[in-house]
């Protein structure tokens, strides 16, 4: 059932959720190109930080910092 404008009206379903199917698919695709891009090797998470111990002075806190 497809609703708008505060009436609703039976619709095909095999329509509609092919719709609804692709989306997310696009979505996903869309999510792990994206994720792809952040991801890289070198990058350092607070994680990191902690569990070395870095101080303020340390140079890899610098890094990639205008």
């Amino acid at each position: 059932m497809l609703r708008h404008g505060g009436r609703s009206e039976f619709v095909s379903a095999e329509e509609y959720y092919g719709k609804k199917l692709e989306r997310e698919r696009e979505a996903r695709r869309e999510y792990r190109k994206k994720r792809e891009k952040a991801t890289q090797i070198n990058e350092l998470f607070i994680l990191d930080i902690m569990r070395e111990g870095m101080k303020n002075e340390d140079l890899r806190l610098r890094c990639g910092l205008s």
